[in-house]
């Protein structure tokens, strides 16, 4: 995937507390794994916005050993905190927390990744937006250091493009980032939850945004609801990374890595039909050819080919 290099003033994050809308159930979702200060860095973002008194908060605990957990309990004992094994990933946390909302009587539901911090009165754009556009899912567009980060996908016969909005714009999507999206309690009667234990961690956000576009729903980022978030997998060369090629074959054995091998193929199948069997097979190709050129040429030439070829 191609990854934005222009840049883009960003506004600051000012605290603010934004509207209440007071006749609406909304409902905060945002899984965690062992990374207690962007956890709670993410919180104390949220109190300062006056966001843990508008929204009721779903925190689920995908099994924290660093203590996460009874830090939230100690410092916000008004959220709600879900403990789970460790084997639910993204896709299967975000499913249990919008579980829970929508049997609590959620109208709206917020995906919101820890490491992503929305400007003010991000949320209240997401909500109000789609109060006016009753079928649609809207994002938030991401940035880190003025770069875009994450937004919406394209989606093309063979790829999914990147797609970003700049402020004062409103860009229609494919499918959507899952950093920071506000959905309808519409949805889930109309596709139901996404895929965890199908599509346990990439993808997920992808397929399941892609899924509502194809029942009939909008899905739209939104420039001006602006959040800070890193992008947090960067693409590794097989080329020139110094680790041993064969931690690459082993990784598609893992849901950690974008090409897990069942995870990936139920993606690739779902989100593309028929034409998924080759998107599917163009990552492990290419770890076959990288692999053998790992093998037979030295490290010194491999440069040289990176360097001449991209």
């Amino acid at each position: 995937l191609r990854v934005a290099k222009k840049a883009h003033p960003v506004p600051m994050l000012l605290s603010s507390k934004p509207p209440i809308h007071k006749s609406l159930s909304l409902f905060l979702i945002i899984p965690v794994h062992n990374r207690r200060a962007t956890t709670l860095e993410c919180l104390e973002h949220l109190a300062t916005q006056g966001v843990l008194g508008t929204f009721k908060i779903v925190v689920i605990n995908d099994g924290c050993t660093d203590g996460t957990e009874a830090v939230i309990k100690a410092k916000y004992p008004q959220l709600r905190v879900i403990s789970s094994s460790g084997n639910l990933w993204w896709p299967g946390a975000i499913e249990l927390g919008m579980r829970q909302a929508y049997d609590a009587g959620a109208d709206y539901i917020l995906w919101l990744n820890d490491d992503a911090l929305p400007a003010a009165g991000t949320l209240d754009k997401l909500i109000s937006f789609c109060k006016t556009h009753p079928h649609a899912l809207a994002a938030s567009q991401c940035y880190f250091d003025g770069a875009f980060t994450y937004g919406g996908q394209t989606h093309q016969r063979f790829c999914q493009i990147p797609t970003y909005a700049a402020p004062d714009e409103i860009v229609s999507c494919d499918a959507l980032d899952g950093n920071l999206v506000c959905l309808p309690r519409s949805v889930i009667d109309d596709i139901g939850y996404p895929l965890g234990k199908i599509i346990p961690h990439y993808g997920g956000d992808n397929l399941y945004t892609w899924s509502a576009k194809q029942a009939g729903y909008t899905l739209y980022l939104l420039g001006d609801a602006v959040s800070i978030c890193p992008r947090d997998h960067p693409q590794v060369s097989w080329t020139l990374d110094p680790d041993p090629i064969w931690k690459h074959w082993r990784a598609a054995a893992s849901p950690k890595t974008s090409y897990y091998l069942p995870g990936y193929w139920h993606f690739c199948i779902r989100y593309w039909g028929i034409w998924g069997v080759a998107v599917f097979m163009r990552p492990y190709l290419r770890l076959i050819l990288f692999t053998v050129l790992r093998l037979a040429l030295p490290r010194k030439w491999l440069h040289f080919l990176k360097e001449r070829f991209g």
